[in-house]
C-alpha cells in the first residue's frame, strides 16, 4: 500500500480548472461562480470495463481529469475489473 500527503488545503473545496493547465502542484482552482454540481458528480465507476484484453483486466480511473472535485483533496480513486484467470501487470 503507497500513500502520499499533501499539505493541508486552504480552501474548502478546490475544483480543477481543466481549461487550463495543471502545473507542479495541480490543476488551478476554478472560481466559485463557475462551480456546477456536475464537478462533484462522476458516474464512471458504475460500468464494467472491458476485460476482454489480453490481461483480462481493466482498470477505470476517477482521477482530477474525470471528476474536478477531486482537485487538491489527495484522494484518487479507480475500479479494477478482473476476470476468472486475469491478472493486472503492476508497475514498479
Amino acid at each position: 500500500m503507497n500513500t502520499t500527503r499533501a499539505n493541508f488545503p486552504v480552501n474548502d473545496f478546490c475544483v480543477a480548472d481543466l481549461s487550463v493547465p495543471d502545473g507542479p502542484a495541480g490543476y488551478s482552482c476554478k472560481r466559485p461562480a463557475a462551480v456546477t454540481v456536475n464537478d462533484f458528480v462522476y458516474s464512471g465507476l458504475g460500468s464494467p470495463g472491458n476485460i476482454s484484453s489480453l490481461v483480462k483486466a481493466a482498470v477505470t480511473p476517477a482521477f482530477v481529469d474525470q471528476f474536478p472535485g477531486l482537485n487538491s483533496l489527495g484522494i484518487s480513486v479507480a475500479r479494477l475489473d478482473l476476470a476468472v484467470g486475469g491478472r493486472e501487470l503492476q508497475k514498479s
